[in-house]
């Protein structure tokens, strides 16, 4: 839903795999970005956006990676992948980003927000 800060359940487990090479690889460093779709007002979809990075980072820090290896940052509805017009659009724009900086390899985006 365009409200949602937090991913489906299914998404977990490829949390959990991203916490566990985090944990492993102490050197990494991982900078997470959320997104959102257009609905609603510029204030909240920062919100939004901010709410869903923020998640994933407390998620992954309660599974042991350690703040200092994590950054955070939130664009609204400004980076979107897909047209706002459909609803398939909007779905796929709100989305949480991991970035592992220094290699620029992007993680999958973690999409179906709830």
């Amino acid at each position: 839903a365009s409200g949602a800060m937090r991913p489906n359940r299914s998404l977990l487990p490829h949390l959990d795999d991203v916490a566990r090479n985090m944990r492993k690889n102490r050197t990494a460093h991982m900078h997470v970005e959320g997104h959102a779709d257009s609905v609603g007002s510029a204030t909240l979809n920062d919100k939004v956006s901010r709410g869903r990075a923020q998640w994933v980072v407390d998620y992954l820090a309660k599974k042991g990676v350690p703040p200092t290896q994590m950054s955070i940052a939130w664009y609204g509805e400004g980076r979107p992948l897909f047209d706002n017009d459909s609803s398939k659009g909007r779905s796929k724009n709100r989305r949480v980003e991991m970035v592992l900086v220094g290699e620029h390899k992007k993680i999958p985006s973690l999409k179906g927000m709830q």
